[in-house]
């Protein structure tokens, strides 16, 4: 049959015969058990077989035969006509059996649960190992049930783990959190947790360790200790140390006194966070959150709110503070029996400048210092009922401040040399009596005895209720201005006695001298008239601060440069007979004074107009000059403030 002369142009008879086409391919190739692949042009409907030359004779013989209606060959098709390819292009193969493919199946079967087997015995006898991840991988440390650290976790499936996490130190150790495959582990009371693995992503996250920001200082200035009761019971003492790793944690400490075994409570002792009075709960219980640098400071009695501050700027940095001063108490603090005098305030430290009547306190009783704070004596002079100077941390005996009977005291160190030995010795000096001492004695036993090595210029300033003071016989100084602001009016009227064993001082009617009575030391006590025996020595200040009206010189004398300044109460001073001038600052405070009596004076003097303070402070005084001189002073000064001041010794005493 000739199927192409018998198809239509672009009819669908061409598909049918192309469908016939195919049916025959199949039948050669099911009978021959091979493929060829055919090319068809729609064009020129021709069917061309390009592989007989790889067929055998007899295949190609039949092929010939059945095929001979496709014996044209094929067109050139590079002129763009479309070409169709009919089947494929195959191998040739052999017939398989049913016995071949049943064998082949099963072997895939084995093969498949062989590689099913291989995995699941992997998967379940290894160890798989887990991920631990934390933001400060560095600040933690695993440790499994028996206590040994460990670097990381691997587990078979369904096997179970236990572990602790503990945080290093300078990291924080509280609000750790652990999870594991996004499920938070709770702790057991041990603080152990537990993971099994089941199979599911291996991940333990450890989260809120934070590497330590924030501290906590524990700064003791007195006998109490801060003491910290943990979780187990057991109790620390916090002072001097700085406490870490409690980052968003509470810390609770109480103020303990181990010499009475009590916690102090807020009236009896008070605590400071950077400056910031801290207030406790019913027990004495102090709470901290740890959100920012904390510097704890407690004090006996004395909030910084008992207190006035001045502020003392840096010269080179004005907006930085140097140091405060604490010039004053503030209402409340004047109201307080018991002050604690802070060494520092915001962490600066502090010096004291009590001055002023306003500073004036007279319910205070006792003032608590510091060793190693700066002291004077000034510091305590108004603080009328003041009965107790009380030393906290003092330093050894051979340096620093002590307190001895509600005294204070200072050591000082002198060295002697003596060849190649040196010989050190230790001195005590009295620094300050305060001025209410023995109230709580009776009317009539109010007597106070001191025997230091020396006593220091403003240590006795005023006593209120002592009326005799007995100085001991190892007393070997006695500053001149050690009774400043002393006067013996009623309120202040005492008596003085020296041991007669002392070697170095005697009183007499409560003037000091020395032993041998040839120098006069202090004679703040005196009152009225006094005169001055011939050929004494008068110290510096020795009659300074006293109520010495008229001051007289029998004879000669030795003047200290200041012997007679700030005679507050001093109208007349008769000269001794050998000054030989009345110089700059002679007679400073001398504020009362009207006469100078020069006419004892045997030789020349002279007279520093700047003596007179610029000769303005003199303007009322008369100095009064034996007859034959008159003349010649009032030349001398023509012209100038002292003009005046001369008067003739017979005009003055007429």
């Amino acid at each position: 049959m000739d199927f192409f002369n018998n198809q239509g142009n672009n009819s669908k008879d061409n598909e049918v015969l192309l469908d016939a086409i195919m049916q025959e391919q199949k039948k050669r190739e099911k009978k021959h058990n091979i493929s060829k692949g055919y090319l068809l042009s729609k064009k020129v409907g021709m069917v061309s077989n390009p592989f007989n030359d790889k067929l055998s004779n007899v295949e190609a013989q039949e092929i010939k035969a059945e095929a001979r209606d496709f014996k044209h060959k094929p067109v050139d098709t590079s002129n763009g006509q479309p070409m169709f390819v009919v089947g494929g292009r195959y191998k040739s193969k052999k017939q398989m059996s049913k016995k071949a493919k049943v064998t082949i199946l099963v072997a895939s079967l084995l093969a498949v649960i062989m590689v099913v087997a291989a995995f699941c015995a992997v998967f379940f006898l290894s160890k798989h190992k887990f991920d631990i991840v934390c933001g400060n991988m560095e600040g933690i440390a695993i440790y499994d049930k028996d206590n040994k650290e460990i670097d990381s976790i691997s587990l078979r499936m369904y096997e179970s783990f236990t572990f602790k996490v503990a945080v290093k130190e300078n990291y924080s150790n509280s609000k750790i959190e652990v999870w594991y495959n996004d499920k938070q582990l709770i702790a057991d009371k041990n603080g152990f947790y537990t993971i099994k693995f089941v199979g599911e992503t291996t991940t333990l996250r450890v989260m809120g360790v934070v590497e330590n920001d924030y501290n906590v200082v524990f700064d003791s200035n007195s006998s109490f200790n801060y003491v910290l009761t943990k979780a187990d019971g057991s109790k620390e003492n916090l002072n001097g140390k700085t406490k870490t790793n409690f980052y968003g944690n509470k810390l609770e400490f109480t103020l303990f006194d181990a010499a009475s075994g009590l916690t102090l409570p807020q009236h009896v002792a008070c605590v400071y966070d950077n400056g910031t009075l801290l207030t406790p709960n019913s027990d004495g219980v102090y709470t901290l959150s740890y959100d920012k640098h904390h510097n704890i400071i407690g004090y006996y009695h004395s909030p910084f709110e008992y207190f006035d501050f001045e502020a003392v700027f840096n010269q080179d940095a004005p907006d930085t503070v140097a140091s405060y001063k604490l010039v004053k108490l503030s209402e409340i603090g004047r109201n307080q029996a018991i002050i604690s005098l802070p060494k520092e305030y915001n962490g600066v430290p502090v010096s004291y400048d009590f001055n002023g009547k306003d500073a004036m306190c007279s319910t205070t009783a006792e003032i608590i210092v510091f060793a190693n704070s700066p002291l004077n004596s000034a510091m305590f002079d108004n603080f009328t009922d003041l009965q107790k100077i009380t030393v906290k941390d003092a330093t050894p005996i051979s340096a620093g401040f002590y307190s001895e009977n509600g005294l204070l005291y200072q050591n000082q160190e002198t060295a002697l040399i003596d060849g190649d030995a040196r010989i050190v010795n230790h001195t005590n000096v009295l620094v300050k009596v305060p001025m209410g001492i023995g109230k709580n004695l009776a009317v009539g036993e109010r007597v106070w005895s001191v025997n230091p090595d020396m006593i220091a210029e403003g240590a006795i300033y005023r006593l209120n209720y002592v009326r005799t003071l007995n100085i001991g016989e190892k007393t070997s100084y006695i500053s001149p201005l050690a009774f400043k602001g002393t006067s013996i009016g009623s309120e202040y009227n005492y008596t003085i006695n020296i041991n007669e064993n002392n070697t170095h001082y005697v009183a007499e009617n409560n003037v000091i001298y020395s032993a041998d009575k040839k120098q006069i030391v202090s004679a703040q006590f005196a009152s009225g008239e006094f005169v001055v025996a011939d050929n004494t020595v008068v110290l510096d200040n020795a009659f300074s601060y006293s109520e010495i009206t008229t001051l007289k010189f029998a004879g000669r004398a030795t003047l200290a440069e200041s012997a007679m300044q700030n005679m507050r109460d001093v109208t007349k001073i008769v000269m001794p007979s050998n000054i030989g001038s009345i110089k700059l600052g002679m007679l400073f405070g001398c504020d009362e004074l009207v006469t100078i009596d020069l006419t004892n004076v045997t030789g020349t003097i002279t007279i520093d107009e700047m003596a007179a303070d610029l000769g303005a402070g003199w303007s009322n005084i008369k100095i009064v000059i034996v007859d034959a001189n008159i003349n010649a002073y009032r030349t001398a000064f023509a012209g100038t403030a002292l003009e005046n001041c001369f008067v003739a010794a017979s005009e003055f005493y007429a």
